[in-house]
């Protein structure tokens, strides 16, 4: 029974403590949980697409040395 009742009050410290650290770091998630999320949301829209223009970067270069590559075949012929 010991046990039960200090697992609980464990549980309960941590749970406060959690709540508080999240409410000190992030206040906006409590204060207006819809705000917080699509901000947040956007925020990863943005790493999103800068990783799809590096990709449409890095896509181009390779078609580049491809066509410079089959027109030097094309030469060879």
């Amino acid at each position: 029974m010991e046990g039960l009742i200090i697992a609980f009050v464990l549980g309960l410290v941590v749970g406060v403590v959690g709540t508080g650290a999240l409410a000190h770091n992030w206040p906006l998630m409590f204060v207006s949980p819809k705000k917080y999320f699509l901000k947040w949301e956007r925020k990863i829209e943005k790493g999103l697409d800068r990783y799809e223009e590096e990709a449409k970067r890095e896509i181009r270069g390779t078609l580049r040395k491809l066509i410079l590559a089959i027109n030097r075949i094309d030469l060879i012929k």
